[in-house]
């Protein structure tokens, strides 16, 4: 028997099962077939649909869960000698969450302000590229999905 579709199944629940497939193609990849460069090409996508999703959510929470996801996957990187920098994606996540609102707020006051702020932080991403994963232009994502999410 088929079993019925949830009601409040919605298509951003679609983008999160797609990113996660694409992440979980991307560390096979990474980790267990790293000279097949196509599972690393189709895995990669799965980073811009979370940053839209980062946007598009209502939450920026900051939950010790996630400090501890840090923590761990930081010092697993040290312990099996990979570089510590640029810090992992979901201390980018949290970046992106904490300034936010904040820089959403000062453009929705004064929109003129949209394209110098995506052309700084565009400038902005080979300095922080070093830094933290994917660099600042993430923001320009992330402000795709909050901008979608409030029209």
């Amino acid at each position: 028997m088929i079993k019925e579709i949830p009601k409040n199944l919605t298509s951003y629940d679609l983008l999160k099962t797609l990113a996660m497939v694409l992440m979980i193609v991307d560390h096979l990849g990474y980790y267990f077939f790293p000279d097949l460069l196509w599972f690393r090409a189709f895995g990669r996508l799965s980073a811009p649909i979370w940053l839209f999703l980062v946007g598009y959510s209502r939450s920026r929470d900051f939950s010790t869960r996630m400090w501890v996801s840090i923590f761990v996957l930081t010092l697993s990187s040290y312990v099996v000698g990979l570089p510590i920098l640029p810090l992992t994606i979901l201390v980018t996540i949290l970046i992106a969450r904490a300034i936010l609102d904040p820089l959403m707020q000062a453009i929705r006051k004064t929109p003129q302000i949209l394209y110098p702020v995506c052309t700084v932080l565009f400038l902005m991403t080979i300095p922080t590229f070093p830094l933290f994963e994917y660099g600042s232009v993430v923001m320009m994502i992330v402000m795709l999905g909050y901008l979608v999410r409030h029209k």
